[in-house]
């Protein structure tokens, strides 16, 4: 073990391999593309880093605004999520379990998911607006949303116990795999671990067995002492570019001091909203409109040691007519992610956001 008062270093692995071809680009003279092969510091998985590939992808990730607009007037009619039809078109929970049959805060009503994807499954409307851009999505919105959710996760663990493995999810636009355009969250909790949370809790639970350290604040730690992807701290949480990422512009908002999300304080959702709102008016600025999140942490209702509650977030391509989906054969059967730009070029781009 480390001593005490002393950084206890990280290994962040990252290997280059060289592709070389004769490209018709450059009228077929001998070129060489890096490859960069990085390993997750937790979990040992794997990510490629493509440097500057951004430019070739961008005209994917670029949305067609008046699409969208079209889009989203035609669909506002018929929204289920809606302030004029959300109160015949939405579920209610069982008295049981939520006697008022929604949870509200602000704006942002929860009510139970019409087709589950878990045996308890929330659905949180952010807003009463049918279509917000990312930049629109202010911290107070965010944070009413989350603390909506999580008010949503606190009561079945409280009730249901065994049910401790639990995680909310934002899904923005079709590319992110939302089948709306209103902007919502999912809620979900079971009693069976989701394949990502229990590696995660189980490689975090075996360092800090094996180091008497908790792996998220060693991280935050390294990263500070590095500074290539650390953006800055927001309250209680602090943020960062992901050395390893699985998706472009992925960015990680820790709470290093909490390690159950249904005991979050209102002050560290704040922050984690705060947090949340200057990346998507990043991604905002970059002309992303698609996006995918995920908020996670430790078993709840169990006093953790190794763990913490963090924010993932991470871009996905524009909404456009005729669209390629970034999810294809490498992600979908060898488990392998790629991104486009390294995470360090993100940070630097990224860290005005949070001055």
């Amino acid at each position: 073990m480390t001593r005490p008062g002393s950084v206890r270093r990280m290994d962040f692995i990252s290997e280059r391999r060289l592709a070389r071809l004769h490209s018709p680009l450059r009228n077929f003279e001998l070129v060489e593309q890096v490859i960069e092969h990085r390993r997750d510091p937790l979990t040992g998985r794997r990510s490629i880093v493509l440097r500057g590939r951004r430019d070739y992808v961008k005209k994917y990730v670029q949305s067609d605004e008046p699409l969208l607009a079209e889009t989203a007037e035609r669909t506002r009619q018929g929204c289920p999520f809606c302030p004029e039809k959300a109160q015949t078109s939405t579920p209610k929970f069982p008295s049981t379990l939520v006697p008022e049959g929604t949870i509200r805060v602000g704006e942002a009503r929860t009510f139970p998911s019409l087709f589950a994807h878990a045996e308890f499954n929330a659905v949180t409307v952010v807003a009463n607006s049918h279509y917000l851009r990312p930049a629109d999505l202010t911290s107070k919105i965010l944070s009413d949303a989350l603390e909506a959710s999580i008010r949503y996760l606190r009561i079945v663990n409280e009730k249901n116990p065994e049910a401790k493995y639990g995680a909310i999810l934002m899904n923005c636009l079709s590319p992110a795999g939302s089948t709306v355009v209103h902007p919502h969250m999912q809620a979900l909790v079971s009693d069976q671990a989701f394949n990502m949370l229990a590696e995660v809790d189980s490689k975090a639970r075996e360092y800090w067995k094996r180091t008497g350290s908790s792996y998220w604040k060693d991280l935050l730690t390294n990263e500070r002492a590095r500074s290539e992807r650390y953006l800055g701290s927001l309250g209680t949480s602090e943020w960062i570019t992901a050395f390893c990422p699985i998706g472009p512009e992925e960015v990680w908002g820790i709470v290093p001091s909490a390690t159950d999300l249904t005991r979050l304080s209102a002050d560290a959702v704040a922050t984690l909203a705060d947090g949340f709102s200057r990346v998507l008016k990043y991604y905002d600025d970059a002309s992303i409109r698609s996006f995918n999140v995920v908020v996670f942490s430790s078993p709840f209702g169990e006093d953790s040691q190794h763990g913490a509650v963090v924010l993932r977030a991470a871009s996905r391509y524009g909404f456009q007519n005729h669209n390629v989906n970034d999810i294809w054969g490498l992600r979908f059967f060898l488990d392998e992610s790629e991104v486009f730009e390294s995470p360090e070029a993100v940070a630097t781009d990224l860290s005005k956001y949070f001055t």
